[in-house]
């Protein structure tokens, strides 16, 4: 482990609550049965990864599509997408109405000697495309 912090902060986008409890880099040398896999992320054979855990809850009785990281950003100017995200965890999607996800959000780095990220969501929207709110950017420091 490169960097580790306990966040507890929370992001509300709308009726959706997305609390962020840590973050980590880490240093990662993948198995060989995994090269496969990583390989559509990076021909590395070891990298770099940020990892957030996140718990989202949905405070409406509606389902709502959203993202909790639709991109990041770190401190060294990396951008990278939703479709960069490496846990497959599926965070991302619909919540149920009173529904929560919990999980991990992960995205390779290609340089891992960061002292932060920003996060950005998506927006809340309900079934009909509609945005009930727009999405929120956070910053954390390790």
């Amino acid at each position: 482990m490169k960097a580790y912090k306990k966040v507890n902060e929370t992001l509300d986008v709308g009726p959706i609550e997305v609390k962020v409890k840590e973050m980590k880099v880490m240093h990662a040398t993948p198995d060989y049965s995994m090269i496969d896999f990583f390989h559509g992320y990076t021909h590395d054979e070891d990298f770099d990864i940020v990892k957030v855990n996140v718990e989202i809850k949905n405070n409406s009785d509606k389902k709502i599509k959203f993202s909790p990281v639709a991109f990041l950003e770190t401190d060294r100017g990396e951008h990278l997408t939703w479709e960069d995200e490496i846990y497959l965890e599926g965070l991302t999607g619909e919540i149920e109405g009173n529904g929560s996800k919990s999980g991990n959000i992960g995205f390779i780095l290609n340089d891992g000697n960061i002292k932060g990220i920003s996060v950005m969501s998506s927006d809340a929207v309900d079934d009909e495309r509609k945005v009930l709110a727009k999405g929120k950017s956070a910053e954390f420091a390790f």
